[in-house]
């Protein structure tokens, strides 16, 4: 018998032929109006507009205005205080945990007329010498190691310095001061007046 396999099966399960499709017929075609509408209901997938934003904002905050730095112990903040005869604290300055406290002395003296200042070696300058100098106050701060023509030092008056290494230690009981709970200097250094000020009133 001549013939291919496939008319036989037609023939002997009389299953009529498929024609196939013309140029103008297409078999599965997609429905109308379903992309238009997947694309109206705003999907995420198909959103053409997607992409970074051509104008990005300014950070609110980085390290240097909420004076964050790396000191020896890992980034910290570094609190340069001033206190009273009594040791109350006066004025209060906040930096970097790597900044230097020599050049602070002037911004924590402003605005006060002290009649002594009583400050560890880390303030000796002669900038700063010569700023107490111009405004009538007597220095007491230890010779720095390498200064080559040391000024007059009262042992005895600088006892008295102990006065801010207890402000600091009574500070640094409230944990949340210590360890610097708020992300930002401002709530930090509001909250070192409020500890400051109840401390005053005890």
């Amino acid at each position: 018998m001549g013939g291919s396999a496939r008319a036989l099966r037609q023939v002997q399960f009389r299953v009529p032929p498929l024609s196939s499709p013309g140029p103008k017929r297409r078999v599965g075609g997609r429905v109308r109006g379903v992309e238009s509408a997947r694309f109206a209901v705003g999907d995420a997938r198909f959103d053409r507009g997607a992409g970074p934003p051509t104008r990005r904002r300014p950070k609110k905050s980085d390290p240097a205005t909420e004076c964050l730095g790396r000191s020896r112990g890992g980034m910290s903040t570094k609190i340069h205080a001033c206190t009273d005869a009594l040791g109350n604290g006066v004025c209060l300055r906040a930096t970097g945990g790597q900044a230097g406290d020599c050049p602070h002395l002037p911004a924590l003296l402003e605005g006060l007329a002290p009649g002594q200042v009583i400050a560890d070696t880390s303030y000796d300058s002669d900038k700063n010498r010569a700023y107490c100098a111009e405004k009538n106050i007597d220095v007491v701060i230890p010779n720095r190691p390498n200064r080559t023509a040391p000024a007059p030092f009262d042992e005895e008056q600088y006892e008295d310095r102990n006065k801010i290494e207890r402000f600091f230690n009574r500070m640094k009981r409230h944990r949340r001061l210590a360890t610097r709970y708020e992300k930002t200097v401002v709530s930090f250094l509001a909250f070192w007046h409020v500890a400051a000020a109840l401390d005053w009133l005890r």
